[in-house]
């Protein structure tokens, strides 16, 4: 018997929506066994000059603008990373030619071997063996670590503001783990939860007390209103350590501030990401809105030791450079929270996670959750 018409049209709608069945898990499985990535890569020092790239956008000036070194994906580096799927990096420093970062959604410390190469067991994510064996959750959620740093042998992770104070956090790295040594509320006091210091540095005095300078934000060290994005009027808070009674049988801890400090208004950024200041007082500053640095140098900070009355920041020989941009010079280093020096040429950086809900486009996506090398022009 012949087939009538709509015999036919549903054999055919079958037919089809078999193919499209087909292609689409054909796709799947090629996005499954897309090639391994390769590279090798030395973390710290300058490349070849054939392997550094400069922007692609031809308004950007040579003289003005960062080359490119490498960039790479966290979720390419670790040969485990116990479940963390998502990298929002918030800072990165450098100790004995091994990496540190952090990531403001996990309570993990990255750790990286200064020779990258891909899936490498030398990358390993520290963290307490309880938060390990839960995949890196806590009962408090986030982590909220913006800046980390270290000195004479305990490292300082900084987190968001708690009940409108940031906390900072001491901790003790082994090769495979941290612990907890001490946790304290900075004195000042911000507008709200979830805001705070973007980046932090610590230096000793020549008597040995440890001062902290955190980076606000919002310039004016506001998050709330309209003076945040009003550029040029950046701020650190000078701070150091104190002790204080909690009650008859309990002492605690304070970061009690000092001063605040200006940035020079020709680091004229929207907001302010990260802050690297060397033992000769050489600084970077960072701006996710700005995709800019701010490099120029501080007084009173000499060998790595600070003069907290005398310490500030100049304007004398400082110079603002961008991030590279893409053709149609747009920007791609969208979400750049972490900035450190790597030697007198070179600096490393990593970058958050596009914002999701439409805040940023799409292109920003194309260089988060990485870690990057620049060279300077």
């Amino acid at each position: 018997m012949k087939p009538s018409r709509w015999t036919s049209i549903v054999r055919g709608l079958l037919l089809t929506s078999g193919i499209i069945v087909l292609v689409i898990g054909v796709l799947k499985i090629g996005a499954m066994i897309q090639p391994r990535p390769s590279y090798d890569v030395d973390l710290l020092s300058i490349p070849t000059t054939t392997t550094i790239a400069r922007s692609e956008c031809k308004e950007d000036k040579s003289t003005s603008t960062l080359k490119v070194a490498y960039d790479i994906p966290f979720n390419t580096l670790f040969h485990y990373a116990y479940g963390q799927a998502k990298f929002e990096a918030s800072d990165v420093t450098i100790l004995n030619d091994t990496v540190y970062a952090v990531c403001d959604n996990s309570w993990a410390i990255d750790k990286f071997a200064r020779h990258a190469t891909p899936y490498s067991t030398e990358n390993i994510l520290l963290a307490p063996p309880p938060m390990i064996n839960n995949h890196l959750n806590r009962v408090e959620g986030d982590s909220g670590y913006e800046a980390i740093f270290d000195y004479d042998g305990m490292f300082y992770a900084v987190r968001e503001s708690v009940n409108l104070h940031a906390i900072i956090v001491e901790l003790s790295l082994t090769d495979d783990t941290y612990t907890y040594i001490q946790e304290c509320p900075c004195e000042y006091t911000f507008e709200g939860d979830n805001t705070g210091f973007e980046g932090a540095v610590g230096f000793p005095d020549k008597d040995g007390i440890m001062y902290v300078l955190g980076l606000c934000e919002g310039n004016y060290c506001r998050d709330k209103n309209k003076k945040s994005k009003d550029p040029g009027n950046g701020r650190v808070v000078l701070m150091k350590k104190r002790d204080v009674n909690l009650d008859a049988n309990d002492i605690g801890c304070l970061w009690e501030t000092v001063r605040e400090v200006h940035i020079p208004k020709s680091a004229a950024f929207v907001d302010y990401s990260a802050i690297d200041i060397t033992s000769s007082g050489r600084v970077a500053i960072s701006s996710q809105e700005s995709s800019s640095v701010w490099l120029g140098y501080v007084s009173g900070i000499t060998d790595g030791v600070i003069d907290p009355k005398r310490f500030e920041f100049s304007d004398h020989d400082s110079s603002v450079l961008n991030f590279p941009r893409d053709k149609l010079c747009e920007t791609i280093y969208c979400n750049v929270e972490g900035i450190h020096w790597i030697n007198d040429d070179m600096l490393l950086a990593v970058s958050d996670r596009i914002k999701d809900e439409g805040r940023q486009n799409r292109r920003c996506g194309v260089k988060d959750q990485s870690i990057h090398g620049f060279v300077l022009p």
